[in-house]
């Protein structure tokens, strides 16, 4: 090797020295790439586990998902396979559920109804077993009453979800069930500002400006065409009318969601992340 490389002797005991002191790493890296992961991967994981990466995937490979950013459900499943796990394993079913309940929630769901995070994992998991829906059954309730998962009666529905998020939601909903609370203080005056303001309204449109003045918080729903936004942009005349100019904020979840407010209201209107 000396010679090839044409290394001197310094360098040479240099390396030799180098390969013996990352000797042990060096094999757990040997080891982890019969599992056809990358070199970035391995690097990754040697960094972050160190020498318990071994250890690790022996007891509980799909703990990686939960422990390591870019380990998904479908490349640590492909090594539990490859290290003899068993299809039907807790750990490799506890798994798939966390994996749905992460899709769902970067795809925009809080919640999965029950079921279909049971369908969704029978398919996933490609069970074959005549107990198999049995059996996805009984561990998502064990993950439930371990709090790994959190089920919540949705309005004659069972929803799950991760904890982390379920406890999120349930917060703003009880901020919201306090924030929404009835109010009196605008009811006569919101009215007269309505008739001052808001003459142009149909029926349906003026009971939705009416009722901002009964709640904390309104939500109002229609169709495209509906006149939602002509609807906003009369409660923001009413506002302006009642706390004077300038002391009113418009805010939308999006860009252009924000400048189609602007073109109604004539004032600037921010996206909700610039406005908080």
């Amino acid at each position: 090797v000396q010679q090839v490389a044409r290394l001197s002797a310094e360098s040479l005991n240099t390396l030799r020295t180098t390969w013996l002191e990352r000797a042990e790493v060096n094999a757990l890296s040997s080891w982890l790439g019969s599992f056809g992961l990358t070199h970035r991967q391995i690097t990754r994981m040697v960094e972050h586990l160190g020498h318990n990466a071994k250890a690790l995937l022996t007891d509980n490979p799909y703990e990686l998902c939960r422990i390591l950013p870019g380990f998904g459900f479908a490349r640590v499943d492909e090594i539990a396979q490859k290290l003899g796990v068993e299809k039907e394993h807790p750990e490799r079913i506890a798994a798939a559920f966390r994996h749905l309940l992460l899709k769902a929630e970067s795809e925009g769901h809080c919640w999965m109804e029950e079921r279909v995070v049971e369908q969704e994992a029978f398919k996933l998991l490609c069970l074959d077993s005549l107990h198999a829906h049995q059996l996805i059954a009984d561990l998502l309730n064990r993950e439930v009453e371990a709090g790994r998962l959190f089920r919540y009666d949705g309005g004659g529905r069972w929803v799950v979800a991760l904890p982390s998020l379920a406890q999120r939601e349930l917060d703003i909903l009880r901020a919201v069930v306090v924030y929404g609370a009835l109010r009196t203080d605008l009811a006569e005056r919101w009215l007269d500002l309505l008739d001052e303001d808001a003459v142009g309204l149909n029926p349906s449109q003026r009971l939705a400006a009416e009722m901002v003045a009964q709640h904390r918080l309104s939500l109002i729903a229609g169709a495209a065409g509906s006149g939602k936004s002509y609807t906003i942009a009369a409660i923001y005349r009413a506002f302006n009318g009642l706390y004077g100019e300038g002391r009113v904020a418009l805010a939308a979840p999006t860009g252009k969601a924000a400048k189609r407010l602007e073109v109604l209201c004539g004032v600037e209107a921010k996206t909700l992340h610039r406005l908080l």
